[in-house]
């Protein structure tokens, strides 16, 4: 039999579970490595995902600060690599940042020889 104070202990023990995971998601926004490092099971966290709407939210809140922090963390290493004349990350930032770089695919009219449209390939 669970006593209340089992009970308090073990919500105790899983709110901090829970916050461990959320800081864990901030910083890698992928579940099965946060759940690793906060060290609960991935079923763990999809059950909580599952019971608690604000835990979700939190969830989701983290995931999307962690996604904004590797995309800016890769954005850095690219302006690096742009930055030390390597071509592939030049080529790569250009055909995505820039219009006059971007690669596209000209459709021809058979009769005459005229572009009807281009495709731009993103």
């Amino acid at each position: 039999m669970t006593t209340n104070k089992t009970k308090e202990t073990i919500k105790k023990r899983q709110k901090q579970q829970m916050a461990l995971l959320l800081e864990n998601l901030e910083r890698i926004p992928i579940a099965q490595i946060a759940c690793d490092k906060a060290g609960i099971n991935r079923t763990t966290y999809y059950r909580w995902r599952d019971k608690d709407a604000k835990f979700q939210e939190a969830a989701d809140q983290a995931i999307k600060k962690g996604d904004d922090l590797i995309n800016d963390m890769s954005v850095s290493q690219l302006i690096s690599l742009v930055k030390d004349k390597h071509l592939p990350a030049i080529t790569f930032w250009l055909r995505r940042r820039h219009p006059k770089f971007k690669d596209r695919n000209a459709v021809m009219d058979d009769e005459d020889g005229k572009i009807m449209f281009t495709i731009a390939n993103y």
